[in-house]
């Protein structure tokens, strides 16, 4: 069985609902594609009222996936919660192979966090597209270096 992860981002301005929704629209697409179950994880990171998670799981009902096909993971509060949390999802299940899905500058440090948590499993990263301009890609690309170096060249572990 497959398990398409779709990590959550807090839905707060244009960019990043849009940022969201192409999440969303490439984990559809793999969905279609191979098959599976699709997780959305994400918890009540900018609203009180709907978690990252059950936001993304509206938007791909709306794009025809059939709810009993989705799992939603609430709690996670980050990358390293995302992947703990639904680790211990998908070891409930039969999965051999597993889809991360988020935005391509988030590829590399989720693929560190991940590639630690999810040790035995195949993992495939997919990027969704950034269309937020040159100018919000490399702002992004700044926030997440740091993050980046401390886990890789400073050996913080997760």
């Amino acid at each position: 069985m497959r398990a398409i992860i779709c990590l959550g981002r807090g839905p707060k301005d244009y960019e990043s609902e849009r940022d969201i929704y192409d999440r969303v629209l490439t984990a559809v697409r793999i969905y279609r594609q191979k098959g599976g179950v699709i997780v959305f994880t994400g918890g009540y990171t900018t609203s009180p009222r709907i978690s990252e998670a059950k936001y993304m799981m509206d938007l791909a009902t709306t794009m025809g996936v059939p709810r009993e096909d989705i799992i939603i993971e609430e709690e996670a509060m980050n990358t390293v919660e995302n992947a703990i949390l639904t680790k211990e999802i998908i070891e409930t299940m039969n999965v051999d192979e597993v889809f991360i899905v988020t935005s391509v500058y988030h590829i590399p440090r989720s693929a560190i966090i991940f590639n630690e948590v999810f040790k035995g499993y195949t993992i495939n990263y997919v990027p969704s597209p950034y269309r937020a301009g040159v100018v919000n890609l490399i702002l992004r690309l700044a926030y997440e270096l740091p993050r980046i170096i401390r886990k890789v060249i400073l050996g913080v572990k997760i």
